[in-house]
């Protein structure tokens, strides 16, 4: 099992990027569970080595932003559907 934390992404940047890449490349399947900033700028990377890779990709939802966020957003609405698992934390999700 390999992880990137994400929570130094403000300090270091470009190490933050370089592990996530580093470990996405490693892996057979991918789990991703960031907030909603992170989701914005992650979500469309994931999708573009996906669509070279095609590596099992699944998202775990933290928290309820999710649904609210979809409706505002067609694009992210589109990236979600390609992705392979999405696990949210309660029925009304």
């Amino acid at each position: 099992i390999l992880f990137s934390d994400t929570s130094y992404i403000k300090i270091k940047p470009f190490t933050v990027l370089r592990d996530i890449i580093k470990n996405y490349n490693k892996s057979s399947h991918v789990i991703i569970m960031p907030d909603i900033r992170a989701f914005q700028v992650l979500l469309p990377l994931y999708i573009c080595w996906n669509m070279i890779s095609k590596k099992d990709l699944r998202y775990v939802v933290i928290g309820g932003w999710l649904p609210d966020f979809l409706l505002k957003s067609r694009f992210y609405r589109n990236l979600c559907s390609k992705i392979d698992g999405i696990y949210v934390e309660a029925n009304e999700m």
